[in-house]
């Protein structure tokens, strides 16, 4: 296993610099998305386009990729890990997407259910078996019958099950929102079906704190993206006038975020508050606070967006970056052939080599997928 991959569930990498290795990636990226972003001479006025939500799910699962190597990969964290906001944008993503494109009309059970399984479950397979076989005949790892049957069937509640591939979590908590919004899209009206959604993460999120432990968080992403979607010419023509000072209210929402963040991940401050503030109460916080980060992203990006900027890499990135979501977990932490060293310079280039060599397996699940399924998009 050595001597061709490190599994970094027995071991962790003991980087000595977090903070200045994880600029060093961030300002890496960030440096390649401005070199290559073009103006493609097209405007638009529309919010959250295809070409935005593209972009923005790349920027997201690029964010997942570099958290999980702090939260999985490294002993140390640096101080800004946004892998769990880059969750929240995606499940904002997949609300808005959702809602949008069912209007206000009820759902025929048989569409809904078949939409789900071509979108998600078809590209969630084929990573399921591809893992269920490298965990085979490298780790010499199987499930029993009952596991196997409960993780094709997306309830991955288990911590045995969880741990697969450490992501797939998020395709049962997706499947439950989308169970939820079938119901409530088909029961309540507009603006019921709001308190609907609401209601259900006030209780889902103490129901997983305090019993379930399922690993879930940010329960009000997928309900808030839903809102969008169902105010969007309001947000549009508010944008569209405020639009100065919406973009500064980002900056500073942005920033606050990051100075939130960066507070709690000092232990004696965490401690402090901790004893004044109930943790249960933090949880509601911090869903707050992605919402804010992530809505700050989606006006500048939906800005430069409607001013022409595009950048195909960010596209490329959001494109796959479902497929990229299923197979990251096992590749990065279970199966990693890149990092043999904790020195910075090394993390950076691996962690860039990494994210190459996930294209090619990325793509080749979509291809598989979009043969007999077509386009997908969570």
């Amino acid at each position: 296993m050595n001597k061709f991959f490190i599994n970094f569930e027995l071991t962790k990498l003991n980087i000595l610099y977090p903070d200045l290795t994880n600029i060093l990636m961030l300002f890496l990226f960030l440096l390649i998305i401005f070199l290559s972003t073009k103006r493609n001479g097209r405007t638009s006025q529309k919010l959250l386009n295809i070409v935005q939500t593209e972009q923005l799910r790349g920027l997201a699962i690029f964010f997942v990729l570099i958290g999980h190597l702090w939260v999985h990969v490294s002993k140390s964290r640096p101080g800004i890990v946004l892998s769990g906001d880059a969750v929240s944008m995606f499940l904002i993503l997949s609300g808005f997407g959702l809602t949008a494109s069912s209007g206000l009309k009820k759902l025929e059970y048989k569409q809904f259910i078949l939409k789900r399984i071509n979108r998600v479950m078809v590209p969630y397979w084929i990573a399921t078996i591809v893992i269920l076989l490298l965990d085979f005949l490298i780790l010499r790892r199987t499930l029993p019958v009952n596991q196997i049957i409960m993780t094709f069937l997306g309830l991955n509640f288990s911590i045995e099950l969880r741990h697969l591939d450490y992501v797939r979590w998020f395709v049962t908590f997706i499947l439950l929102w989308y169970t939820i919004f079938y119901i409530g899209q088909n029961t309540f009206s507009t603006r019921n079906r709001i308190y609907f959604f609401l209601l259900v993460a006030f209780i889902l999120l103490p129901l997983n704190y305090y019993l379930f432990c399922f690993g879930w968080y940010y329960f009000f992403s997928f309900p808030f993206g839903c809102i969008i979607a169902i105010y969007y010419e309001d947000l549009r023509r508010i944008f569209n006038k405020k639009r100065s000072t919406i973009l500064i209210a980002s900056i500073i929402g942005i920033c606050y975020v990051i100075a939130y963040k960066t507070a709690f991940n000092d232990q004696h401050f965490r401690q402090m508050v901790g004893e004044v503030i109930p943790n249960i109460f933090l949880k509601y916080v911090r869903e707050g606070n992605s919402i804010i980060l992530n809505m700050g992203i989606i006006f500048i990006c939906g800005h430069l967006v409607e001013k022409g900027f595009e950048n195909k890499l960010l596209i490329a990135f959001g494109r796959y970056s479902y497929e990229l979501f299923l197979l990251h977990g096992v590749f990065l932490i279970k199966y990693n052939p890149l990092f043999r060293s904790s020195n910075n310079f090394s993390i950076v280039i691996g962690f860039s080599v990494l994210i190459l060599f996930l294209f090619g397996p990325s793509i080749i699940i979509s291809k598989v997928s979009n043969l007999k399924y077509g386009k997908k998009a969570l």
